[in-house]
């Protein structure tokens, strides 16, 4: 089963990076090392997984996690200095699956790769475009234009069924069903 996983590794340190590009392919697990911003194509990483650390010189790390969601939603984990809690949730929000704060051993990012991988296989993540808005089911997390929204559980809820069926007209019976789980509203008129 891991055979099937490709990791992209975007670290600027090129001892780190061996060391644990040689852990994740002794585990059968092909790795693409990227260490420099010239090196780095955001639009074009075709991989399962990207492990990425936070300092990479020049890169903007929301955009990249936000451009993952909208072209190829590959798992991501964040190699972070960073223990602020605001900070490690703007980086669940805007897109990483997980994050692994210092100090960490090359073991330690394995151990937490397994844990990502398993939580994606075992949460398949649900992702809907429309025109600019990406929702992410999975994580319940929202973007428009490349911002992320913060949303209510109720807001977050309709935007989901508005999003998964575009251009189909929903009775607020409908609605108030799906968000609320039964129909308070019985008005058969409106749409």
């Amino acid at each position: 089963m891991l055979n099937q996983l490709t990791v992209t590794l975007i670290h600027e340190d090129p001892k780190f990076s061996a060391q644990l590009s040689a852990l994740l392919e002794s585990h059968q697990m092909p790795v693409t090392t990227i260490s420099t911003i010239d090196d780095l194509d955001e639009n074009n990483i075709n991989t399962s997984m990207i492990i990425i650390h936070e300092t990479f010189p020049r890169l903007n790390l929301k955009k990249l996690l936000i451009a993952n969601k909208l072209h190829r939603n590959a798992l991501t984990l964040v190699l972070t200095n960073a223990v602020s809690g605001s900070y490690l949730e703007s980086l669940l929000d805007s897109g990483a699956d997980d994050y692994l704060t210092r100090p960490y051993t090359i073991e330690d990012i394995y151990q937490k790769l397994l844990s990502v991988y398993r939580n994606g296989i075992l949460k398949p993540r649900n992702i809907y475009r429309f025109k600019d808005i990406i929702l992410d089911t999975t994580t319940r997390s929202a973007f428009i234009n490349d911002q992320v929204l913060s949303l209510t559980e109720k807001e977050f809820k309709l935007l989901t069924v508005l999003v998964k069926q575009p251009y189909q007209p929903h009775s607020n019976t409908t609605l108030f069903e799906k968000l609320w789980g039964n129909a308070i509203y019985e008005d058969q008129t409106s749409l």
